[in-house]
């Protein structure tokens, strides 16, 4: 009961991610101990909204969108809303993440999309665009 709803916020913010940047994200399988440097940069993004950091999310949000001229906070506040509904459905159930900030993950990922040799396929792990 606890994924359904965990699941439909994550799933929502996707289709609001896609509408600011229709590229794709890299993701690894869930099977994969690693995260893309794609998916570290939405992390950090959901865990400022989770701790409530307006100024850290506003930098988050730029990092994972990059200059793009969408970036004006009238024109985010949909991604915004999308990603405080994921933030608040984890708090809700009590999981909370550990605010590491971005130049840590960076670190850890090497800033790399490259899938481990154990990892399928990447074109497996594309969001698939949609029109």
């Amino acid at each position: 009961v606890c994924a359904r709803r965990l699941l439909g916020e994550v799933q929502y913010f996707v289709r609001v991610l896609r509408q600011y940047d229709p590229r794709s994200f890299s993701l690894f399988p869930h099977g994969c101990r690693r995260l893309s440097h794609d998916e570290s940069q939405i992390l950090n993004f959901i865990v400022c909204l989770q701790k409530v950091d307006a100024a850290a999310a506003d930098i988050a949000v730029r990092v994972l969108l990059g200059n793009a001229a969408q970036c004006h906070p009238v024109n985010l506040k949909h991604l915004l809303a999308a990603g405080r509904a994921v933030a608040d459905a984890f708090t809700a159930h009590g999981l909370f993440f550990i605010p590491l900030g971005q130049d840590v993950l960076d670190a850890l990922t090497g800033k790399s999309n490259a899938i481990c040799p154990a990892c399928p396929p990447a074109e497996m792990l594309q969001f698939p665009k949609f029109n």
